[in-house]
């Protein structure tokens, strides 16, 4: 199953009927868990209201956009400097360096074997998700270098849906212009746009 097929599941396919959905209901009632946005079998579940409330106030970009914004619209291909590897990410490229046109970073948090299988956007830094806070705290001591708060991280998952929870998680760390890729890398490679082989070794 696809991340949105997982994402657009509902119990009754698979299923569940509407006393197992009145049955999660109240234990989470008795939980102490609100049902927000009237989660349950008739409204919006949870985890649609959780990824509708991280998406307020994030400018998503679409894989055209991310293109332009990392030289593509400029007679370059995005990424065009050295290397595009975790350590390359205070480079001296024109434009900050890899994945920094006009002060972009764009994060891979897609785990190894999608990128090995699907490959990257050039420039891309894959960050593993377990690490991204620290390594993406632009006031912490285990940050990566090279980038600010005033910093656009993109954020970039499979199909669009974690980064926009991971987004918005880097906006509380004090990256205000912190955002995502919408349709995620699928929808950037499904755009024609640019890949590059993969798997670059991730930060950890």
């Amino acid at each position: 199953m696809s991340e949105s097929e997982l994402h657009t599941a509902r119990p009754e396919d698979a299923g569940v009927g509407s006393a197992e959905a009145r049955s999660a209901e109240a234990r989470r009632a008795e939980a102490g868990v609100a049902d927000p946005a009237g989660a349950g079998s008739a409204g919006a579940g949870a985890l649609d209201a959780r990824l509708a409330r991280a998406r307020e106030g994030l400018d998503r970009l679409s894989p055209q956009r991310l293109h332009e914004l990392l030289g593509g619209g400029r007679g370059g291909e995005p990424g065009d400097g050295p290397g595009g590897t975790p350590d390359d990410v205070s480079g001296d490229a024109p434009d900050g360096g890899p994945g920094r046109a006009a002060d972009v970073l764009v994060v891979d948090i897609r785990p190894e074997h999608n990128r090995a299988a699907e490959g990257e956007i050039p420039g891309s830094v894959p960050v593993e998700r377990i690490v991204l806070e620290w390594r993406l705290d632009p006031f912490g001591g285990f940050r990566l270098p090279g980038f600010t708060a005033a910093t656009r991280v993109v954020v970039v998952c499979n199909e669009g849906y974690a980064s926009s929870l991971a987004a918005r998680d880097l906006r509380e760390l004090g990256l205000p212009l912190a955002t995502d890729l919408a349709g995620g890398f699928r929808g950037y490679a499904a755009a024609g746009l640019p890949v590059r082989p993969g798997p670059t070794d991730a930060v950890r």
